[in-house]
């Protein structure tokens, strides 16, 4: 849950829920504020600029270094009738 955006290592620059066979994928993330600073209906795959960057919307501000909470709606083709729901903290470092 944590992640490192900007360093040179290459290595944890987005935030990605790694996810198979999804029919849903709503994933909101916001600052301790409750203010959203990142929102996709995609799950996107690394490095295809639509994983959370650490920047509001992926492409403003860069988010300062702390915690931030995620809430992902989703539903999976393998037998799921209903959408589910998951949360969780994400410790952003810069």
């Amino acid at each position: 849950n944590i992640f490192t955006p900007g360093f040179i290592d290459d290595k944890n620059d987005e935030f990605d829920i790694i996810m198979e066979g999804e029919e849903f994928y709503d994933l909101s993330i916001y600052n301790r504020w409750g203010l959203l600073m990142y929102h996709s209906a995609i799950d996107g795959e690394r490095g295809d600029g639509s994983n959370w960057n650490g920047k509001v919307n992926n492409t403003g501000n860069e988010c300062p270094e702390g915690t931030y909470f995620y809430i992902l709606d989703y539903k999976n083709c393998y037998g799921d009738i209903e959408r589910k729901r998951t949360s969780g903290a994400i410790t952003l470092i810069r």
